[in-house]
């Protein structure tokens, strides 16, 4: 899969083929396959959800996520432009993820569109590159000098760790419970999750030398 511009494309190997493509009316933010390639989840910047059948492209679902006043040139939250925006799907692909790059971002029953039905799960607010882990059970966000662990089926469960210096990646190992996060001038921490979302720091290393 690869996108460029307004187009999403997706080649299947097995036949070698182009299947049909997705287009929106504005630039592709982000685009992820989901339920083993089935279906085509793709995101516009102008807040624009689709979902499609991969191999038919019969749309299957179209959420418009932001406002008229948050795509307004002079507002705050438009780095949804400069390609911060995500889509996502937990492990089991039973939610998505979608961060239009505002500061909101918003968890959505995927299966339920089986039956129908599109359903908000919860909407993130101040919430930062959010990433599912545990299978979608909790999310993670970040600022400069925090990461939140958000457990998804629980209302206002928020809790807030500090750490060492902005945030600038993570990697998950979701059957170990460990998270590994790295920061600038080269530090990185390991992460315990408990299944309640509480994070424990089990080490910090920083280079005693830069290269």
């Amino acid at each position: 899969m690869f996108w460029a511009g307004r187009r999403v494309s997706v080649f299947d190997w097995k036949d070698n083929k182009t299947l049909p493509q997705e287009t929106h009316s504005v630039r592709v933010a982000d685009a992820c396959l989901a339920e083993n390639g089935k279906r085509l989840v793709t995101l516009g910047h102008d807040g624009v959800l689709r979902i499609k059948e991969t191999v038919s492209g019969k749309l299957i679902e179209e959420v418009r996520l932001l406002s008229d006043a948050q795509l307004k040139e002079d507002q705050p939250w438009g780095a949804h432009r400069r390609g911060t925006a995500s889509v996502s799907t937990s492990d089991d692909a039973d939610r998505l993820l979608v961060d239009c790059g505002a500061g909101t971002a918003s968890i959505f029953d995927f299966e339920g569109i089986h039956k129908g039905e599109f359903q908000v799960l919860r909407v993130l607010h101040r919430s930062e590159a959010p990433i599912f882990a545990q299978d979608g059970r909790f999310v993670f966000t970040f600022d400069k000098k925090s990461i939140s662990v958000i457990a998804v089926g629980a209302i206002g469960n928020r809790q807030v760790f500090a750490c060492n210096g902005p945030f600038l990646g993570i990697a998950i190992d979701d059957e170990r419970g460990i998270i590994a996060t790295g920061h600038t001038g080269g530090g990185v921490a390991c992460w315990t999750l408990g299944e309640t979302g509480t994070l424990k720091e089990n080490w910090w290393h920083l280079p005693s030398e830069r290269t």
